[in-house]
């Protein structure tokens, strides 16, 4: 097996059908992992992050695994770091390569020695979930990093959908209720939007309605990010027609009131962003469309649902399994580390972070 650096975002788009062909092969890929993904969210969210993904083929030619990161650089005094982190950076959920399960200890080792290869002041892979390539002792990813230090990351709430009712007891009951109060409100719609020409129409005003409820909350407005604006509807759409993401709403007298987004993969759907109006958070419109479409999911033959990394209390109301995810840090004392440090206690810090 031999590795390659790929620093060109033409010649990532150009490794796409391949890479999708290896990440269907692959069985512990997760759809926060898909290549559409990644690919339109390093165009759209992180174009600052500069490619150094590891390319491993056989001698052959055949692609056989990619590992996603890249190099942010971050200013420090005199200095610029280069810290190398998953291709789309915070966007990044149960980070992991991609790879051909029949060679994994060969493409296990090209990954690492391409690891070496890449320059760079430290590195930052966070949300790493168990079972993951990269944790695999015997695949060996990380062997080139002897400086590596694991962290406990955030935990990951999963639902298994088929085994009892999805929100049960006193939770049921109030949502009952309120969805009650909610019909009584005009003509109730929930279902999952179709792949037609209203469709990118719907995703823009969905984008409008989540970043009027983060403001609201004052948290963090994913949307007003890069090329969001523009980019995304489409691209979510033409996801939707691809059956890789889905996007369940809830409508009042046609208007759009609440939305969740999915992005899928085998019998997995993965939630990635819930918005509902913030002039009708009386009404618990996050429970009830999160559990709505946590059993439209389950209607449509899927097994799990992926309540996204996080400690949000309100995610034990759908009685989750849990994961610990794990961050993975390295630093590496170079000359300019050494020269950020010096310029950090001198102004009174005493870290990097």
């Amino acid at each position: 097996m031999k590795s390659r650096i790929v620093e060109s975002p033409h010649a990532l788009h150009g490794l796409l059908s391949e890479w999708q062909q290896l990440f269907e092969r692959d069985p512990r890929g997760s759809a926060r992992n898909g290549p559409h993904r990644l690919l339109a969210f390093h165009r759209i969210f992180t174009p600052d992050i500069h490619p150094r993904v590891i390319v491993v083929r056989d001698h052959d030619g055949k692609l056989r695994g990619v590992l996603p990161v890249g190099l942010r650089r971050r200013r420090v005094g005199p200095v610029v770091l280069r810290g190398l982190v998953p291709l789309i950076g915070t966007h990044a959920y149960h980070f992991d390569a991609v790879i051909d399960p029949d060679h994994s200890l060969a493409v296990g080792a090209a990954i690492a020695e391409g690891l070496n290869r890449i320059a760079r002041d430290g590195l930052a892979l966070r949300h790493v979930r168990p079972g993951a390539w990269l944790l695999d002792a015997e695949a060996g990813v990380l062997r080139a990093l002897p400086a590596l230090i694991r962290h406990e990351g955030l935990p990951s709430p999963r639902v298994r959908l088929g085994s009892g009712e999805t929100i049960r007891g006193r939770d049921a009951k109030e949502m009952h209720r309120l969805e009650r109060h909610l019909f009584a409100t005009g003509d109730i719609r929930m279902g999952w939007e179709p792949a037609e020409s209203a469709l990118v129409q719907t995703i823009d005003e969905l984008m409008t309605l989540h970043t009027r409820l983060k403001r609201w909350q004052k948290q963090r407005m994913v949307f007003l990010e890069g090329s969001a604006n523009r980019d995304f509807p489409p691209w979510l759409a033409s996801e939707i027609g691809a059956g890789r993401a889905r996007l369940f709403t809830i409508r009042r007298d046609g208007r759009l009131l609440a939305g969740c987004i999915l992005f899928c993969n085998r019998d997995e759907a993965h939630s990635y962003r819930v918005a509902w109006d913030p002039d009708e958070a009386r009404l618990g419109l996050g429970i009830l469309i999160t559990t709505r479409t946590l059993e439209a999911c389950e209607a449509s033959g899927l097994s799990v649902f992926d309540l996204g990394p996080g400690t949000e209390p309100y995610k034990a109301k759908w009685h989750p399994e849990v994961d610990q995810l794990t961050d993975l840090r390295e630093s590496r004392d170079g000359l300019r580390s050494r020269i950020a440090e010096r310029w950090l206690r001198l102004r009174g810090h005493t870290t990097q972070e």
